[in-house]
């Protein structure tokens, strides 16, 4: 299965999903079903702070914290990091949705036009390299939340809007090749970390 089919599958989920959505003091976390309380500068946050959590594993992936390259400290910190990429995804899909667009078709743009990034084999580079690319976003969104970049329905907020896709699905093409320098299969971390928050929540929407 690859990220684009996992990706139909996440936009519905997490579609279904927000409505139901418990904070950890077991109260829902939107006052809208569809998560518009949240602006789009806090939904970029949301990513943006699964991406800090990403680099902090990273970093100490490399200075071999977790032990050294391949030992059972080491894979088991990769599948850890898998898992915080794969909420950086969900958050993002999130993101898009609520900025009008889909994830999976700008990212199979991205794959067509070939505007994938060349992999490094360093993990701590990757993500910082999604880093630079939730930073980009984050101005965007905050752009658009301020009113900057026009009024909703506007050309040029629309524009900004797919503007912000585009950032999106980079962080989230960039996070997946970062899984597989990790050694491990992003699709398969999205779908037992969202799994696992389900759980966490108690509901019953599962990938």
């Amino acid at each position: 299965m690859n990220l684009d089919t996992t990706l139909d599958r996440l936009r519905a989920a997490n579609i279904r999903r927000l409505p139901l959505f418990k904070n950890r003091r077991g109260e829902p976390a939107h006052s809208q079903s569809d998560g518009s309380d949240w602006s789009l500068a806090e939904w970029t946050n949301a990513v943006a702070g699964e991406v800090g959590e990403a680099c902090n594993l990273a970093k100490k992936l490399q200075r071999g914290d977790f032990g050294p390259f391949a030992s059972p400290g080491y894979n088991a910190t990769c599948g850890e990091l898998a898992h915080e990429l794969a909420d950086v995804v969900i958050y993002a899909d999130i993101a898009c949705f609520r900025a009008g667009g889909s994830l999976r078709e700008e990212i199979a743009k991205m794959r067509h036009l070939e505007l994938q990034d060349r992999k490094s084999n360093n993990i701590a580079e990757m993500t910082n390299r999604i880093a630079s690319k939730i930073g980009s976003a984050c101005e965007i969104a905050d752009g658009l939340t301020r009113g900057d970049l026009g009024a909703p329905g506007s050309e040029h907020y629309t524009n900004a809007c797919r503007v912000l896709i585009r950032w999106l699905a980079a962080v989230a093409l960039t996070a997946e090749s970062a899984s597989e320098v990790a050694g491990r299969s992003l699709n398969a971390a999205i779908i037992e970390k969202f799994n696992i928050v389900s759980d966490r929540v108690g509901c019953e929407v599962r990938l």
